[in-house]
């Protein structure tokens, strides 16, 4: 399985799901980045929103909305160090670590596209 974004930025992004993430650039073709970390891959279009606005088959539904009631969410090994790393890359919007009933901890990231991520501990 892989979850591919469509951004305006892409240097951003590859930064963010490096950095702070810990993936790793596999392919890059200016305008298509694929990343992975273990299993887990990420690709990163940046041809649907800038150049080409009906590229995207969500584009053509809504114009005005991007990653409304989307949650990718992304198991770390260490929730706090992450969480750090997060508060100091520019531009996210973070929500406090929160304790969930389930028994993990987690804390969301609205990233500039509006998309939505949970960042999460291992369920044990």
């Amino acid at each position: 399985m892989f979850i591919e974004y469509f951004v305006d930025d892409m240097d951003y992004y590859k930064k963010l799901f490096c950095d702070v993430l810990g993936f790793s650039v596999d392919r890059d073709d200016g305008t298509f980045v694929q990343l992975t970390r273990g299993n887990d891959k990420i690709l990163l279009d940046g041809e649907a929103k800038s150049q080409k606005p009906d590229y995207h088959f969500y584009n053509k539904i809504d114009k005005n909305t991007n990653g409304i009631g989307i949650e990718s969410c992304f198991v770390v090994d260490d929730l706090d160090e992450t969480y750090t790393k997060a508060k100091n890359f520019p531009g996210l919007k973070l929500t406090p670590i929160k304790h969930k009933s389930w028994g993990v901890r987690d804390f969301r990231i609205v990233v500039p596209d509006n998309y939505y991520l949970r960042i999460t501990e291992m369920i044990n």
